[in-house]
């Protein structure tokens, strides 16, 4: 009988090989950047207004300039990185990101601002996903748990860092600093790209699908910057003919991909089960809640309790503790209980840790609520990294390529939907108590909405079969 010391499922795994580990912390940088910048943006907003002379409800165009912008470019990053090869295409978004940001806090002007943040776009559509290509191709399966888990880290911290970051740099110093913030993470991370990363490309070179590009372009920014106002604003007429337009296109780019040689987005990678499963059906159930709870929670805190900022943010801050606690265990708990195992028991977990949250009160102990954050950040942890292992776990290494694109475009429209869908559950709930605002109750329904949903993915996680991603996992049934 052997030992436990020789028992597959409790050996501990060696070091990550050097080269893994460096491009690992690059990506998590890289995602870090990216992550903050959105979130420390919305705080500096009214001191922006200002230094433009503009209203603030202007500089949301900024935003939406940032993610149509990235939205086009994304579906063709993976042509253009077996292109060029991936190195270089890396490299040159890291640049592109921090240059634009120069740009963004030395504009003098409103226009000149919009524009740079486009192109700050540009550089975020390549830094994700030729990032995430470059990580796949270069790790081995059964070291992505690690690889994965050290580079989503940071990017989980950012938007509780991001409002609290914002605001100080914005009272104490000017706002443009929160741009140059990027100056030498940008610098750092070119250098170990050029250094430690390579130039992957493709082995036959495919021509570029000028349709494929303009259809789903055109697909993804309808769809992302409709959805995102639909739960937003009052006048729903216009947002809503976006989504029908990019409905509309999203059906075409699909028939178009299914008609063609070498469509910009193969669609073979849908065949693939666990990369079906993660990135569109029960993976955008659950990834609802990552979106949706940093939306709905402050509001519950500021405006339903009268807590302040920084008191709402302190209390969230226990979700991301338990996100960062559950880390290190991470690879452990997939090589102990396996993939389908932590997301189906998990899934359920998660879902019943978020509905306690919507029986917090103004009266509930404030440490109790932070237990209850924490613990949800645990499960929220483990289930989004087994996520973003196992969709790419039986995956072809020629179509890692393809696959990340996929993934981070279905991501984009996860982010968009999510917010949208509950803003709508809960002014629907506003307006059925006759309230002119939103309130407590309605803020408890969004909750209870996210954690039905959540928890409705595990009918899709119990169609995995026993044993599945243990390559990944190394779990042993």
């Amino acid at each position: 009988m052997a030992s436990a010391a020789q028992d597959p499922v409790m050996t501990k795994p060696g070091p990550l090989p050097f080269n893994t580990l460096v491009m690992a912390i690059v990506i998590a940088c890289s995602f870090f950047m990216e992550t903050l910048d959105s979130t420390v943006l919305v705080t500096a907003i009214p001191q922006m207004a200002k230094s433009f002379a503009v209203r603030p409800v202007d500089l949301g165009l900024s935003i939406t300039a940032y993610v149509v912008s990235m939205a086009v470019v994304t579906p063709c990053s993976a042509w253009i990185a077996d292109r060029f090869g991936a190195r270089t295409v890396y490299a040159l978004a890291i640049v592109l990101f921090t240059v634009s940001s120069v740009a963004c806090g030395m504009a003098h002007g409103f226009w000149p601002f919009i524009a740079a943040r486009a192109v700050q776009g540009l550089g975020g559509a390549l830094m994700s996903p030729v990032g995430r290509i470059v990580q796949l191709r270069q790790t081995q399966k059964s070291d992505l748990v690690r690889a994965i888990t050290i580079a989503t880290a940071p990017g989980l911290v950012a938007p509780v860092l991001g409002p609290p970051i914002g605001g100080f740099i914005t009272t104490y110093f000017a706002w443009p600093w929160i741009f140059f913030l990027n100056v030498p993470i940008g610098f750092i991370g070119v250098f170990m790209v050029l250094k430690f990363c390579p130039n992957t490309r493709a082995d036959i070179r495919k021509p570029f699908d000028r349709v494929g590009f303009v259809l789903n372009g055109v697909a993804l920014a309808c769809l992302v910057y409709g959805l995102a106002d639909l739960g937003a604003s009052s006048a729903w007429q216009v947002p809503a003919a976006l989504t029908c337009v990019g409905l509309v296109c999203g059906v075409l780019a699909i028939r178009h991909a299914r008609n063609v040689e070498h469509p910009l987005i193969p669609l073979g990678t849908m065949r693939i089960k666990t990369f079906r499963l993660t990135a569109v059906t029960a993976g955008l159930l659950l990834r609802l809640a990552a979106f949706c709870i940093p939306f709905i929670l402050p509001l519950l805190f500021q405006i339903g309790f009268g807590m302040s900022a920084f008191l709402s943010g302190l209390l969230f801050l226990g979700h991301t503790i338990g996100d960062l606690s559950a880390k290190s265990v991470t690879a452990r708990v997939q090589r102990t209980l396996g993939f389908r195992n932590v997301l189906i028991y998990l899934s359920g977990a998660f879902a019943v840790s978020l509905a306690l949250c919507a029986l917090f009160t103004a009266h509930t102990p404030f440490a109790l609520m932070f237990v209850v954050l924490f613990v949800s950040g645990i499960f929220r942890s483990l289930l989004y990294t087994a996520l973003g292992t196992l969709a790419y776990a039986d995956m072809p290494r020629e179509e890692m390529g393809s696959a990340s694109v996929l993934a981070a475009m279905m991501l984009q429209l996860n982010r968009a939907f999510g917010i949208s869908l509950i803003a709508i559950v809960m002014n629907v709930s506003a307006a059925a108590r006759g309230a002119a605002a939103m309130g407590v109750p309605d803020f408890r329904i969004g909750i209870l909405a996210v954690a039905v949903l959540t928890g409705a993915s595990v009918y899709w996680w119990r169609q995995l079969p026993v044993g599945v991603g243990s390559e990944v996992s190394g779990h042993k049934a």
